[in-house]
C-alpha cells in the first residue's frame, strides 16, 4: 500500500481510469461523466484563475484504488477536499490513511463537504445509496459516505437540509390560490434561451448579491459563471427558472430542475444528452436548486410567491414530488418556507472539517503502510 500524488495530464487520466472502475462497481454517477470530468481536471475557468489542484492516490499492489483532490486558492479562501473516489471493496481504514496523509503532508485545516457544488465535480461514491435516488451533483443522501470522515481528525461543521414537497390535489388548489394575485408591482418571468447569456449573466449577478453572506460561498465573474453554466442549457427547462420582477427589473430567482437522473442511469454523456432533450416527459421528480432575493425584498414573503408559481409549473409537467436542497440548517426564513407548503425533511448534506493533526495520525500511516 502506497501514496502517490500525481500531477498534470497524468493525474486526470488515472483519475479518470479510477472514476470508470468505481462507476462500474458502485452506484453509477448519471451521465455528463465529461462535463465533471472538466470541473474535476481544473479545466474549469473558475479553478484555473482561483484554485489550484493536488492530486492523491492510494495504491494497492500498483493500482490506484482511491482518491482525493486537494482545491487550494491562489490567494485567501477556502481550503476544501473533494473529487473522493473509493472502490467498492476498500476498508474505510484505508481510505482514512489517505486523508491522514493528504492532511498531513498539506497542513492547516481543510473542509470536506460531502455535496457536488463545494467538491466541484463527484461526490464521494457509496454502494449504500440507491442508483435511482440519485440527483443531479450530488447523492441522494450522504449518510452512506459520511462514514468516510467518521474517525478522530474530523468533525461535523454543519448541515444542510433537503426536504420533499409531494405536490397531490389539495395542495395544487392551496398554491393556486395562493399565486393567483401577484404581490403589488412584482411579477416573474421565465429565463430566456432566445438572450439565455444574458439571463444566465442576471440570475449569476443575483447569486452573487443574495449570497454573499452565506457560509462558504465564492463569487463568481459573469464570464466564469457562463463557463459552468453555459452548457446547461439540454437540462433547463424555462418555465421551472423565473425571476422575481419589480418595475421591470430582476430581483430574485428560483431554479428548478427536473430530477435527469430517473432516466439517466449510468448513461454516457451522449446518451444522457439525448434523453434529457427527448424523454424529459417521463420525469416524476424535480429539484428546486436554488432560491434567492436581494435583501432589500426579504421578509415580504416574495419568495415564497415566486417557488410556489415554480411548484404549479413543475406540476403542470406531471412532476409529483419536489425537493429543495441545501437549505441551511440555520435558515429558518427558508425552512419556513418549504414546510409551509408541507416540505419534510428527506435527507442532510454534511460539512466536515479537519481538526489539528493528531500526534498518532503519522504513526498510524507509517503502521498499517
Amino acid at each position: 500500500m502506497e501514496f502517490v500524488e500525481e500531477h498534470g495530464k497524468q493525474a486526470r487520466a488515472k483519475y479518470m481510469k479510477l472514476f470508470r472502475r468505481c462507476r462500474i462497481g458502485h452506484t453509477p454517477v448519471s451521465g455528463f461523466t465529461q462535463s465533471a470530468a472538466a470541473l474535476i481536471s481544473g479545466k474549469a475557468l473558475y479553478l484555473k484563475r482561483h484554485l489550484k489542484q493536488r492530486t492523491f492516490f492510494l495504491r494497492e499492489s500498483g493500482i490506484e484504488v482511491a482518491a482525493v483532490i486537494a482545491f487550494l486558492p491562489h490567494s485567501a479562501g477556502i481550503r476544501s477536499l473533494g473529487g473522493l473516489l473509493a472502490v467498492q471493496d476498500l476498508k474505510l481504514e484505508a481510505f482514512h490513511m489517505l486523508l491522514d496523509h493528504v492532511l498531513d503532508s498539506l497542513g492547516g485545516e481543510f473542509l470536506m463537504p460531502l455535496n457536488g457544488h463545494a467538491n466541484f465535480g463527484i461526490s464521494a461514491v457509496s454502494p449504500t445509496v440507491q442508483s435511482d435516488q440519485i440527483t443531479i451533483l450530488t447523492s441522494h443522501h450522504t449518510r452512506g459516505c459520511e462514514a468516510l470522515f467518521t474517525y478522530p481528525g474530523v468533525k461535523t461543521t454543519k448541515t444542510y437540509f433537503a426536504l420533499t414537497t409531494r405536490l397531490d390535489s389539495a395542495r395544487l388548489t392551496a398554491l393556486r390560490n395562493e399565486v393567483r394575485m401577484p404581490p403589488n408591482g412584482f411579477s416573474t418571468r421565465p429565463i430566456s434561451f432566445t438572450n439565455f447569456r444574458r439571463d444566465i449573466a442576471i440570475h449569476g449577478e443575483l447569486v452573487n448579491r443574495t449570497m454573499q453572506d452565506l457560509d462558504y460561498f465564492e463569487p463568481m465573474s459573469i464570464d466564469e459563471n457562463w463557463d459552468l453554466m453555459g452548457a446547461s442549457w439540454p437540462l433547463i427547462t424555462p418555465s421551472l427558472f423565473q425571476f422575481l420582477m419589480y418595475e421591470g427589473k430582476e430581483v430574485g430567482f428560483c431554479l428548478g430542475m427536473l430530477d435527469f437522473n430517473q432516466l439517466f442511469g449510468s448513461s454516457g454523456d451522449i446518451v444522457a444528452t439525448l434523453k434529457a432533450l427527448t424523454m424529459r416527459y417521463k420525469i416524476t421528480r424535480g429539484r428546486i436548486m436554488s432560491t434567492g432575493i436581494l435583501p432589500e425584498f426579504r421578509g415580504k414573503n416574495l419568495m415564497k410567491y415566486v417557488r410556489n408559481k415554480v411548484l404549479l409549473e413543475f406540476a403542470a409537467l406531471s412532476v409529483r414530488e419536489v425537493e429543495s436542497s441545501y437549505v441551511d440548517e440555520v435558515n429558518e426564513n427558508s425552512l419556513g418556507n418549504v414546510r409551509s407548503k408541507g416540505g419534510t425533511v428527506s435527507h442532510t448534506f454534511s460539512v466536515f472539517r479537519s481538526l489539528p493533526r493528531p500526534a498518532e495520525a503519522q504513526a498510524r500511516i507509517l503502521t498499517l503502510a
